[in-house]
């Protein structure tokens, strides 16, 4: 036998054969996660602090999909400052008379919102006056040795 010849033009290509049969079907995925309306919980849900000083609360919330959350002021016109809230929590520093009172946490998505109130207490600062009975003579207020107290909130 002599040596092998050239490798001929590639033929044509053939026909779509038919479709094999079907294969096992694979196993069942996990469920997805319901969809839920929010509900709110906050904490605490009194606080009382002195004036000067801070107070914070907290704002959980749950639903799907995850609700956007704001805290507001009730009975007040001027918005809360958005530096004051992160992550639902209401952080509010040097507090005075005027931060007392109730705050709103409110949860919104596409099913509802939920809304859950907080009461603040600021006590005011204590300021005691003492007036020797020389200082009061000209109030007829005399009495041996008498202290008067005065008691001011500030």
């Amino acid at each position: 036998m002599g040596p092998a010849g050239l490798k001929g033009e590639p033929g044509t290509k053939g026909e779509k054969g038919d479709t094999g049969p079907t294969g096992m079907p694979g196993r069942k995925g996990e469920p997805g996660e319901s969809i839920s309306s929010p509900a709110v919980v906050v904490s605490p849900v009194t606080l009382r602090v002195n004036e000067g000083g801070s107070a914070s609360f907290q704002c959980l919330a749950s639903g799907n999909p995850e609700p956007a959350v704001a805290w507001s002021k009730l009975n007040n016109q001027s918005e809360i400052i958005q530096s004051a809230v992160s992550g639902g929590k209401l952080q509010l520093k040097h507090v005075t008379g005027s931060d007392a009172g109730l705050y709103q946490c409110s949860a919104t998505n596409i099913l509802g919102n939920s809304r859950e109130v907080v009461r603040l207490t600021v006590n005011g600062k204590l300021l005691v006056i003492i007036i020797q009975n020389e200082l009061l003579q000209g109030w007829n207020l005399v009495e041996s040795n008498a202290r008067s107290y005065f008691l001011i909130y500030g």
